[in-house]
């Protein structure tokens, strides 16, 4: 398992890092630590005689500089949470936005199997994980964890699956390839408008046998008198899983249906828990 995780040194992209790191100790995964170097054209306008040249060199010494800045401040966090570093690597690229970057990379860079993040960062303007996390959330084939700002380390207890049932078979295996480095149950969520409408196909037992995996279901009634979203943050509370994970196409998906287009960046940015979403393509 290899895991990108960017920061941009803020004290708000800490959650992300520490749920990585987390994450990593207990599955021996690989962690790939990123800082988005950010040209700056204006600069060209600034330098005399050749603008270009100039301004390429010095943007070689300043994206040399942020790499030793961000093996040190890596460094100090596994000093700080008192893990020894493993497998961890670190690296500065350059691009004109956060996600975009992202996207590219991973689209150019085989074997990243998830992307960690905290929720948003320190810029207003152009926040690393404002806007961009909904951005990544919704556009990337890479699937994202989105980690709350308050988020504090603790066991790995439970996975909770929140699905619409419908693409449940081919959802199920890669919850479980998940959930099983981990060596945690799925609770499978799912909402019904009338508990006499759940499909007799989903025997725990069955499903159990047929993953040889500890899964267990959950049917909960909507309340009407309150959101999709509100239902779903309600249970979370109730269940208070180690994760949730949910799937997302680019149209109407479960995802879609559950938080619409706003709420799924405003989900983004105020993840009740960790959060993994997987882009169904």
């Amino acid at each position: 398992m290899k895991i990108l995780v960017p920061t941009d040194f803020s004290i708000n992209s800490l959650a992300g890092i520490h749920f990585a790191i987390h994450l990593a100790n207990q599955t021996d995964a690989e962690i790939h630590l990123q800082f988005i170097y950010v040209n700056h054209l204006a600069k060209v306008f600034a330098v005399k005689e050749d603008p270009v040249v100039q301004t390429s060199l010095t943007e070689d010494k300043e994206q040399s500089a942020y790499q030793v800045k961000l093996e040190e401040f890596v460094l100090g966090i596994y000093n700080e949470m008192g893990i020894q570093p493993k497998r961890f690597s670190v690296e500065v690229i350059r691009g004109v936005r956060a996600d975009s970057a992202l996207l590219n990379y991973c689209a150019k860079t085989s074997g990243i199997d998830y992307i960690c993040m905290s929720t948003k960062g320190a810029d207003k303007i152009d926040r690393l994980f404002g806007t961009n996390t909904g951005n990544l959330v919704t556009k990337s084939d890479v699937p994202v964890i989105v980690v709350p700002l308050d988020y504090a380390i603790q066991p790995f207890t439970k996975i909770v699956y929140a699905s619409d049932l419908q693409d449940f078979d081919a959802e199920i295996e890669r919850v479980v390839n998940f959930s099983s480095a981990l060596k945690t149950p799925i609770e499978v969520l799912h909402f019904v408008p009338d508990l006499a409408l759940i499909p007799d196909k989903y025997n725990q037992q069955e499903v159990e046998k047929k993953y040889n995996y500890g899964i267990t279901f959950h049917f909960e009634k909507t309340n009407p008198v309150h959101t999709l979203l509100k239902n779903l943050r309600d249970q979370l509370v109730r269940m208070k899983p180690s994760i949730l994970v949910l799937f997302t196409k680019r149209h109407r998906s479960f995802f879609h249906k559950l938080f619409l287009s706003d709420l799924a960046e405003d989900l983004a940015f105020h993840a009740v828990v960790p959060m993994l979403v997987i882009n169904k393509t």
